[in-house]
Formats: structure tokens, sequence, C-alpha cells
């Protein structure tokens, strides 16, 4: 059962970039919702759903669509007040009957055969106890993302639910997958409405919590102290994971909490609010592990909980400790350390508050980081891609890598260029339009162009090109990147080209006028700082 768009009716188009909830004098931080993510909103009774469906459906011009899908006498309670509708054109429903797994697991599917929404705030109301368990409920989310994402649409999961800052409790542990998590509920005669975690385009904020009044028919928000019961009680708290003290004796008389596994240390930290926290860090391959747990410990509770890590492997690289500092780390301890200078440090940290912005998508980008990447000389339009979703993964990221647009030397052409060229590097990528040679190096700081440049060219790079120009952060790359997409294409690709020409036994030996050589051995792997 569903409301059909009347047919030769224009799709919906309007994007969600000022999308909000529908408060008015909230923070943007806390208002906005971001295009591709999934919301966890709980409600105490159908009077909060009521309220919420109010916000939502009031006729802005500014708010996109909105498609409500679920139960149906849940959908009935968030369209009660039809008068804030005004003609109902850009509000449709989904009512999925009967409710339960099988439904969710096809919502996707369904909603394209019926109704095909393309950028729309999808509001999915369900009471709790339909939620499937949390393994079954991790795929479904993973499933709704993509679709959202190809969609141009946001979803806002609306539970009911008797008792919501438990509900809301359980669903934190699912911050991996949920952009947000918050509740709807009185109290005192007051409605509430008490954030625990909300990520936007604005940024990531904490638990905050408002108090709701309706005034001349819309809803505002004042801010209220947020009230947990562990704040301000365990500053002087010290936890450890045994590994991170290495061989550093245990000091005496410190109360310090000791845990032999990582994951002890996780669930206790996860109940702290000032004590400091510390992880040990043996390998990169522990990273990306090591990058949720801290995600998750400073998206649950908050700035004042300070997160340390103590190398006790091989030193990381600098776009390690990026990452780590970007998921909520407060400090990276070295491998070498005394023990005055460890109690020094605990004692230090003690009244830092973290004020650095996290990652807007954290899986997004370790599946970038970690997954299969780019590697050598490649298509033009590959490349373009490539730099899309380097972009993507930049923001509040430094030390990713650099771009190096080189001139190759009168009588070159760039087909030449790349021959000379051993990329082999994950990350590492190449190729050519209208005479320029576009090199990525992944990881690579800009201070250490010039080395990288010998470590990958077989010749000096100095006699194939006149010049260089290096973009190593977000604005040049991204300019960079919408002057190659207005740039005709080549004839002919030059990695194409390069491609024939390596093909060539010829193409190997001998000086030609207009040809260098190939040296025939293999450069080294180009040196990257740490």
């Amino acid at each position: 059962m569903f409301n059909r768009r009347p047919p030769g009716s224009p799709h919906l188009t309007t994007p969600l970039t000022a999308a909000t909830l529908g408060f008015v004098h909230m923070p943007a931080e806390y208002n906005r919702v971001r295009q591709g993510s999934i919301y966890c909103i709980c409600f105490s009774n159908n009077a909060a759903l009521s309220i919420f469906g109010q916000m939502l459906l009031q006729a802005r011009d500014h708010q996109p669509a909105t498609l409500l899908v679920g139960d149906v006498d849940l959908i009935g309670v968030l369209m009660a007040s039809q008068d804030v509708v005004g003609a109902g054109q850009a509000h449709k429903t989904f009512v999925m009957s009967p409710m339960g797994q099988a439904a969710l697991r096809a919502l996707t599917k369904d909603l394209d055969r019926a109704l095909r929404p393309r950028h729309r705030v999808v509001v999915l109301a369900i009471q709790a106890s339909e939620l499937p368990a949390d393994e079954a409920f991790h795929q479904y989310v993973l499933q709704w993302r993509q679709w959202l994402s190809g969609n141009g649409c946001v979803l806002l999961v609306a539970l009911l639910e008797d008792e919501p800052l438990i509900l809301t409790q359980r669903m934190m542990a699912h911050n991996e997958y949920l952009s947000g998590v918050a509740c709807l509920f009185a109290e005192d005669n007051q409605w509430h409405y008490e954030v625990r975690y909300w990520c936007n385009r604005v940024g990531v904020s904490g638990g905050s919590r408002f108090s709701i009044q309706s005034k001349g028919g819309v809803f505002a928000a004042s801010p209220h102290t947020f009230r947990d019961s562990s704040r301000a009680t365990d500053s002087a708290v010290v936890m450890l994971e045994r590994r991170a003290l290495l061989h550093l004796p245990l000091p005496q008389d410190t109360g310090w909490q000791m845990f032999e596994k990582p994951e002890q240390l996780l669930d206790r930290a996860l109940t702290a609010h000032a004590a400091t926290v510390v992880f040990a860090c043996e390998s990169r391959q522990a990273l990306p592990q090591l990058a949720r747990w801290l995600y998750r410990l400073r998206l649950v509770r908050g700035p004042r909980l300070k997160l340390l890590v103590r190398e006790i492997g091989g030193e990381l690289r600098d776009q390690d400790v990026e990452l780590l500092l970007s998921c909520g780390a407060t400090w990276l301890l070295p491998r070498q350390l005394l023990p005055t200078q460890l109690m020094h440090f605990l004692t230090l940290v003690r009244g830092f508050k973290h004020t650095r912005p996290l990652l807007e998508n954290l899986e997004d980008h370790l599946a970038w980081q970690w997954g299969d990447r780019i590697a050598g000389v490649v298509p033009m339009p590959e490349f373009l891609d490539y730099l899309q979703q380097l972009l993507g993964n930049m923001r509040g990221l430094s030390g990713q890598g650099v771009l190096v647009v080189l001139q190759p030397a009168p009588g070159l052409s760039p087909s030449h260029i790349l021959t000379q060229l051993n990329v082999q590097r994950a990350g590492d990528a190449a190729a050519a339009l209208a005479g320029q040679i576009y090199l990525f190096l992944a990881g690579c700081r800009p201070e250490f162009v010039a080395v990288a440049l010998k470590a990958v060219f077989s010749l000096d790079y100095r006699e194939l090109t006149t010049s260089h120009e290096v973009c190593s952060d977000y604005g040049t790359i991204s300019d960079k990147l919408d002057m190659l997409r207005q740039t005709p294409a080549d004839p002919a690709d030059p990695a194409l080209e390069y491609t024939r020409m390596l093909s060539i036994p010829s193409a190997h030996s001998g000086l030609q006028p207009d040809q260098p050589c190939l040296a025939g051995a293999i450069a080294p792997e180009p040196e990257r700082s740490r």
C-alpha cells in the first residue's frame, strides 16, 4: 500500500544539503542530516512521534521531500497533523505490510519498484520490538547505506519504545553504522530531545540535551546541561591495556586499572567520562580495529575522555598517526619511554579536552585505505575517479599524499616519460593529459617529493622534465581535478600508447633522437616519511 507518483510528474530532485530535523534555534551540528547516512531517533510514545512528524513535515520551501515508510499505525501518527503538510504533494507514504524481517530485507527493492525515490528524507517508523538481532541489523544497514548513497537520500529510523533512554544505549553500540542516535521524551511536563552523538557535514558532535517548546506552530529548542552519572567523577582514573606498559614496571600505589585484553578495556572505558585510557598498538594491521574503538569511545563518551595509544611495535607512519588522531586519540606515546616520562604524560593529559574534528565516515575511509588500491600507469578517466575518491577521504586528514604535475622536456612525449616510471606501490598512480604527466604519490609529504621522484624514475627526472608542480592539500588537488575534468581528452590516451611501447622490444634499447632509453634496472621503493 503506497502513494504512487502521479504519471508524468517529475521526480523531486532538491538536494539534501540543507535538510534538517525541523527544530528551530537548534545548532546545525545537531539539526542537520547528511545525504547517504542513517540516523536513529527513539520516541517514548505516540505523542512524541507525532511532534516529530509535525516538525519534519512542515511545508517549508528549503526542506526536501519526505517519504514515510513503515507500520500503517505509526505512519498515521506521524501524519496526525495534516494541516502542517500543506498540499502534501511533496510527501509520500509506503506502508510495509506485514511488518517483519522479510519486509525489512526487501525494503530497498520494494521502494525502487513502487516509487523510485530520489533526494528524499526517508523515515522508517517501526516498533523497537521489530528490530532484528544485531548481526542481521548490521547487514540491513549496510544494504540501506549503499541504496541511500545511490539515490541521494537520508534515512531516519524512528523507533517507538517505552524506555527510549535505555534503547539509545543499545543503539549506540551500532555507531560504526549509524551517523547519529537521539531520543525525544517527556520529563517533568516538558519535552526533551537528548542527542548521544550526531554526524553531519557540519562536524561530529557528542552528547547534548535540549528542551522543546511549541511557539507559534513551530518547535523551538533550548540547550540544557547534559546530565551523565559519571560526569567529572573519574578524571584521576587511569585504565591501561597491560601490553601498553611494554617493559616498564607497574608503579606501586597508583591505583591504575589494568586489563589483559583490549576488549575488556573498551567495555570499561564505555562507562567512563573523564578517565585516561591507554591502548597498545603493536602493528599497522591492528590499526583499523583500534581506530574503530577510539572513534566509538569519542562519539559515545565525549571530549573529556583521554585516549592514549602506546606504540609497542614498529613506528607508525604519519598518515597512520593522522588516522588515529582523527578518530579521537588524544596523544600517541612512543615505544621508547622511561617510567618518569610515562608518569609525566599521564599527569599532563589529565586536564586535556579533545577538540579535533572527527572523520565524517570512518568505515568508508578504512575501506579506501585498506582495500585494493590503484597502482601504476592508468588511463586518465580511471585516474580522475581515483582522485575523486581520494578527495572524499582527505577531509579532516593530512598526510594522504601529493599530486605532482610534470612538464616533459622538449622532444619527449608523455608516453616516453611514462615508460621511465616504475610505479608499483599501492596508491601510487600516474596518467597523462594535454601534454603533462600527473603523478599521485600516496602518503608522501611535500618536503619529500624530490626524493620520491628520484626513486620512481629510472632516469634523473630533472633531465626528463622541465618543471613540476606539487599539490598537497584538499583545495589545490580539488582545483586541479576540476581543471582536468574540463580539459578535452587526448585523441589517444598516452597510457594506451605507453602500454604499446612497453610491448615493443626496441622500445627498451638504444637512445633515439626523440626517445629516451630505459635504464632496465628496477627502481627501489620510494622513501616515504614515517
